[in-house]
């Protein structure tokens, strides 16, 4: 069992929105998956953490998928490819100080057992893991980040992110959160800009064309004020 929660935590047991399966069937998800390989020496203590989101056009974020296990990094590897397979998102991104070390891991070995590479990318870190994870509660209060209870390692996510921040609970799942989240935004920004070049300057498509694909996201934070 783990120690009482903190009082001074950033998360709250009842900001925590969920959502059924069936709530986003049909719908057209902007998917990112992110992985926290946790792959130090010395960090043999801590998850391996992969998440996998799902965006709609209306700024919702889904959490599709919940990787959060300590385990190998075989198995990790294989569970990477499992859900790029299953879930096929438009990036699959990991901390850029841990591609050196992962370019000679056994997923180098899956890689030839598969026959393809995961197209991984760099995702760089400017600020803390407290104060990336903290930015986050702004999103779980408001309901912009929901959960699937019971999928995966989702009810661990959830323990970890009403836990933090914490000595004696680990924070891995909601580290990879962020990261995922982060990928979420940066892909938003991404679509904006690709779309108000095709679209030019012409203000009149821009209308009839309502709202740019991947621009809610982005202008819904914008409006929450995160």
């Amino acid at each position: 069992m783990n120690d009482p929660r903190d009082d001074n935590g950033v998360f709250r047991e009842e900001w925590i929105k969920y959502y059924h399966p069936e709530e986003i069937t049909g719908k057209k998800l902007r998917v990112y998956t992110y992985l926290d390989p946790s792959m130090e020496n010395h960090a043999s203590n801590d998850y391996k953490a992969m998440l996998t989101l799902g965006a709609d056009d209306d700024g919702i974020i889904y959490v599709r998928d919940a990787f959060i296990r300590h385990c190998s990094i075989d198995a990790m590897a294989r569970a990477g490819y499992s859900r790029y397979e299953e879930y096929n998102p438009l990036a699959f991104g990991m901390e850029e100080n841990a591609l050196g070390e992962f370019a000679q891991s056994p997923f180098k070995l899956v890689a030839v057992e598969k026959k393809y590479q995961l197209p991984i990318k760099g995702v760089k870190h400017s600020v803390s893991k407290e104060a990336r994870v903290s930015r986050l509660s702004a999103f779980v209060e408001r309901g912009i980040i929901r959960f699937q209870k019971g999928q995966g390692d989702q009810d661990l996510l959830v323990e970890q992110l009403i836990y933090f921040p914490s000595t004696t609970v680990n924070d891995d799942g909601p580290d990879a959160l962020e990261g995922a989240v982060k990928m979420v935004e940066d892909g938003a920004v991404k679509a904006a800009s690709a779309s108000a070049e095709t679209e030019g300057t012409d203000y009149h498509a821009a209308r009839r064309g309502g709202m740019r694909r991947g621009a809610n996201l982005k202008d819904m934070i914008r409006g929450q004020g995160l």
